[in-house]
């Protein structure tokens, strides 16, 4: 596939030792010479040269650079490449690039280098955009799905969902062709219903890690709740370990939802401190209630903040009833007189902790338990499995899902081959777009348009 030559500062805007200025096309060497006259006609492959830079246009001088040439097949887009490592600086950079495009060049689309990698056959769709996601990646474990994905583990499994769907559609059509002959072959139906089975089976056991993905990429969202003055912003402030909410004696000082991030044993969390629970006159603080108890209903885990030193009633027994995600039981304030004892928990929760949240030595055992609530809950997908995390994968999978289902039913029920074959080649074109064999160029435009000018 012929592509004209594009060019593109390849490192981040700002100062630094270090920027690179990445060509790709047919005439990127032919490009690199009119700017750097002393590199050999044939550079070897995958060498850096030290070789001055001069302007295309009236011979002044650039920088001295280190030119890397990366001959086709063997680089990242599959056709040749060449770097310019060149100093750092988003002023001298951009007057190279300048030069580079007054060569021949023109400038790079966003993620067209990598959408000419996925053309020209150097990866699939699915290590395409993990690309991306690795680039994206906001804490250790997003970074760890990316690149389980950019080794193929996901397209693997694809893969093998796609050849169980290509053996069924050769069964059901192997009945069509040979249909009209003297020996008619007959498919057998209680074969292919249990073989449709067991693909719809591994294409829904992968769906299942949605949620769960997307909690690795974008993370778990973690409400704090509780009664009025109970110690929820103080909670709030000892595992960020910073006092970024007000805390105060007095009840209803937070009226409105405040959230920051947390990175916890190589997961990102989203804790949200809401408002306090319970019986008010006052409109403001009635809205932060109804704010409160909306985050909640959304939360995946819920740290439950109670004073121990005020009875337990039957305010605090509804609220702890109303969660219906996996918690956290913390009862607060373990340093003044107590007035109670801790309720009885549901099975899926963690604690009860008995603190006193001013304390330092509280923070240990929140992030403790809150590494242990997630494992508890099954917020996060196993080590063994993959994991999907984009809306593209999970909306592909519900197609063939639901068209092998359809599948299903007309093989249990006697209808003609044909419909069979019909859902079947659905559910195989919706695993193609998986994978980008079958995917339109509008679809990969929209792909490609959310990456990074230079990637």
């Amino acid at each position: 596939m012929a592509f004209d030559t594009i060019a593109a500062i390849a490192t981040p805007t700002g100062t630094g030792g270090i920027g690179i200025i990445r060509i790709s096309g047919p005439e990127a060497l032919p490009i690199t010479r009119r700017l750097a006259r002393r590199l050999p006609l044939s550079p070897p492959s995958h060498h850096m040269l030290l070789v001055p830079l001069h302007s295309p246009q009236d011979g002044s001088y650039l920088d001295q650079a280190l030119v890397v040439a990366m001959l086709q097949p063997h680089s990242y887009t599959g056709e040749d490449v060449v770097e310019l490592h060149c100093h750092g600086g988003p002023v001298h950079l951009s007057s190279v690039l300048r030069a580079v495009l007054a060569a021949g060049a023109r400038p790079a689309e966003p993620g067209e280098f990598t959408r000419r990698a996925f053309l020209n056959g150097r990866l699939d769709l699915l290590q395409a955009e993990a690309i991306e996601e690795l680039i994206e990646a906001r804490s250790e474990r997003a970074c760890q799905l990316a690149r389980d994905h950019l080794e193929g583990h996901l397209s693997a499994t694809v893969q093998e969902i796609r050849e169980h769907l290509l053996e069924a559609l050769t069964l059901v059509e192997a009945s069509l062709d040979f249909s009209l002959e003297e020996h008619v072959y007959a498919v057998d139906r209680d074969a292919l219903a249990s073989a449709l089975t067991r693909a719809r089976q591994e294409i829904d056991a992968v769906l299942s890690t949605y949620d769960q993905g997307k909690r690795l990429t974008e993370g778990i969202r973690c409400a704090i709740a509780g009664r009025p003055n109970s110690g929820k912003s103080t909670l709030f402030n000892r595992l960020l370990q910073v006092e970024r909410a007000i805390t105060s004696p007095t009840p209803g000082t937070t009226r409105d939802y405040l959230d920051a991030q947390l990175l916890l044993d190589g997961q990102l969390y989203w804790l949200v401190d809401t408002a306090g629970i319970g019986d008010t006159q006052d409109s403001i603080e009635a809205e932060g209630i109804r704010r409160s108890r909306q985050i909640l209903a959304g939360a995946d885990l819920v740290f439950l903040v109670a004073d121990s030193s005020r009875p337990w009633g039957s305010a605090d027994r509804d609220l702890l009833e109303q969660i219906a995600t996996v918690g956290v039981f913390v009862w607060n304030k373990v340093d003044l007189p107590s007035r109670s004892v801790p309720p009885p928990l549901p099975e899926h929760w963690c604690g009860p902790l008995c603190l006193s949240l001013i304390q330092p030595d509280s923070l240990a055992p929140l992030q403790a338990a809150l590494i242990e609530a997630t494992g508890k809950g099954g917020l996060l997908p196993s080590t063994e499995s993959v994991a999907i995390c984009r809306e593209r994968h999970r909306d592909a999978l519900q197609r063939a899902s639901a068209n092998l289902g359809q599948a299903t039913i007309s093989t249990s029920e006697g209808k003609g081959e044909e419909l069979i074959a019909c859902d079947l080649r659905l559910a195989l074109e919706a695993i193609g777009e998986l994978s980008g064999l079958v995917t339109p160029d509008e679809v990969l435009g929209r792909i490609f348009s959310r990456f990074c000018i230079g990637k």
